[in-house]
């Protein structure tokens, strides 16, 4: 049977109550004030906390949903910043409404103007980012328009068996790889917002001027003048439409950055202001708790004390639990307060100080959960930045596209530097787009659902020794696998980019004294085990540490062009498949990377 703080307190002392009416008044009212006061503490704090948690991760997920709108431009973001916003507004509802102090009080009431600064602004960065977007396919549309119009028109003097004068061919070239450095500078400058890139823009404009008017120059027929004026009136049409999108590109970044300080101001007030607040609260009331408590058993005990050798026994057994119960409050009230959220309250009675425990590691651990969401939010704001590598795509292939025109088009004109400086230029923009690829495919392995199916090894390894079969020729490395390989369940695209990535890791490492690659197969009453052994250099025990880690490389990589995030692919690839990955050092030479796929899929 449960036996309450009240009966145990009548009980000990109905004696003393008997004899001494006036004490057991004072303690009895005591007692209502130390259940007042616990009745506070669960009734009050808890959903006050729970408001203020719940408003701080809608802060992040609206800031996710708007940032990923500017990025991408789909509707559904903002649906979900719509939808996060209700919460919040609800959330902060609920907050005011609990709210007692003043300090309180004044956080609801900037937290209020603070979510209709945040809506208005939202609706002005919704609005520039599709007026961006309209503005970018008109430009686009320009910029077609105009490449067109330099290749039809200018096409003679651009080929390399024309009879124009050699001025008037390198003006036309010029022009035209001018013309493609204002399309770059602008839709670089809309991405990266870099002060340098309008430098770019204007450098770009004035060399595009300065070659057609030397082409204007080099004598031109009166079909050829027609045509370079048509260019002209096209090419303003153009320069409008490009300095229409700097002009949102600037409203839009000056808008993120007021949409940013605005939830870096709003999170200082809740982490520097409010948060203390309610912990300091939270134990100001624990305390409150213990000072009735203590009140109530010093006034009866004090007013008792003839009868403390009859009852000292009884009095100790009975109160050494409450006691230990109200202390273990105020310590973990202390250890929450200054943040230790791991403390939990361990109850020792049966009473309602169980209640008050239960509901302390209750908050605490809802508090903890909270504080995960919150850096699960921050995660997701990095893992977005991640995802704007997808718009280094296009400058990239612009970029490889024209130094590869460059190359093509101006290899008379060209000294050995220049095409060396080239040939590097074209490598390091085919490296961009390879990490930009790596990075897409690492964010997809992590977030794209997984279609769980039977899957047959046999048929992956298939397509994997099919791609590479042509580099194990020209290399003369042998390749190996068995002739019968199980069927698993699993998601057969993220498989063949999991062996793929092994594969390409061994050609990729193991360097000139590479001479096989083995894909085997074992199993336990559990696991399927697969592994790819190759017999290259191997790997160091200093490169073990964080292989799998991403962009972490082993030292001995250094000079060999890649990414870093092949093997994290496949860590994420069997962490989402409950399985494993590791990797065994061969004994002289080489390496054997293995994974394991549970049976039980």
């Amino acid at each position: 049977m449960r036996m309450t703080i009240a009966k145990k307190l009548w009980l000990s002392f109905g004696i003393l109550i008997l004899v001494l009416g006036m004490s057991g008044t004072i303690s009895y009212l005591q007692i209502q004030k130390l259940n007042q006061s616990l009745r506070q503490f669960l009734s009050i704090q808890d959903p006050l906390e729970e408001a203020l948690l719940e408003m701080e991760v809608n802060i992040g997920e609206t800031a996710i949903s708007i940032f990923a709108f500017v990025r991408d431009g789909n509707r559904v973001h903002v649906e979900n910043l719509h939808q996060f916003q209700e919460i919040f507004e609800a959330f902060l509802k609920q907050f005011n409404a609990l709210a007692i102090t003043a300090p309180e009080k004044k956080f609801g009431r900037k937290a209020g103007i603070f979510f209709s600064n945040h809506q208005a602004l939202s609706k002005q960065i919704i609005t520039l980012a599709e007026a961006r977007n309209n503005a970018q396919k008109k430009f686009t549309q320009l910029a077609d328009q105009m490449n067109i119009m330099i290749d039809q028109n200018f096409s003679s003097s651009l080929s390399k068996g024309a009879s124009a004068p050699s001025i008037k061919r390198e003006a036309a070239l010029l022009m035209k790889i001018s013309f493609h450095r204002i399309f770059s500078a602008i839709e670089s400058y809309v991405i990266q917002q870099e002060p340098i890139l309008k430098t770019e823009i204007s450098k770009a404009k004035n060399a595009f001027l300065k070659w057609k008017n030397i082409y204007a120059e080099s004598g031109l027929s009166p079909s050829a003048k027609v045509s370079l004026n048509e260019l002209d009136q096209k090419y303003e049409q153009t320069s409008t439409s490009g300095k229409e999108i700097v002009r949102i590109a600037d409203q839009l970044r000056n808008k993120t950055e007021a949409f940013e300080n605005g939830l870096l101001r709003i999170r200082r007030i809740l982490n520097e202001e409010i948060q203390p607040l309610i912990r300091n609260d939270t134990e100001k009331t624990a305390e409150n708790a213990i000072h009735h408590g203590a009140v109530a058993l010093s006034a009866t005990l004090g007013m008792t004390f003839f009868v403390l050798v009859v009852m000292g026994v009884a009095t100790w057994f009975t109160t050494r639990g409450i006691i230990r119960s109200i202390r273990q409050l105020k310590e973990g009230s202390i250890a929450f307060g200054q943040g230790n959220l791991d403390h939990r309250i361990e109850p020792t009675a049966d009473d309602e100080l169980r209640d008050v425990a239960a509901a302390f590691n209750h908050m605490a651990e809802k508090r903890k959960t909270a504080e995960s969401q919150v850096q699960a939010s921050a995660d997701k704001i990095k893992m977005f930045s991640y995802s704007i590598s997808h718009d280094l795509k296009s400058p990239a292939i612009g970029i490889h596209g024209l130094a590869m025109l460059l190359q093509k088009q101006s290899e008379n004109l060209l000294d050995e530097k220049g095409k060396r400086t080239c040939n590097q230029i074209i490598k390091t923009s085919a490296l961009i787009e390879e990490l930009v690829n790596h990075i897409n495919a690492f964010i997809s392995t992590r977030e794209a659902p997984l279609s769980l199916e039977k899957t047959p090894m046999n048929a992956v390894v298939d397509v994997i020794r099919e791609e590479v079969s042509e580099r194990l020729e020209a290399g003369g490395i042998k390749w190996s696998q068995p002739d019968v390989l199980p069927e698993i369940k699993a998601d057969r695209v993220s498989m063949i980019r999991l062996i793929r990535n092994l594969v390409d890791n061994a050609l990729k490492y193991g360097g000139a004294g590479l001479s096989r690659i083995a894909f085997g197969h074992n199993e336990t009453e559990t696991h399927h085990i697969f592994s790819v052994a190759d017999d290259g250099v191997g790997l160091k025990s200093e490169d073990m540490d964080g292989i799998f880690e991403a962009f972490k490389r082993k030292k001995s990589a250094r000079g060999i062009q890649g990414t870093g995030l092949g093997l994290a692919i496949v860590k994420e690839i069997m962490a989402r498949h409950g399985g494993d990955v590791w990797a065994e050092p061969g004994v002289d030479r080489g390496v054997t990377f293995l994974f394991s796929v549970s049976k039980r899929l």
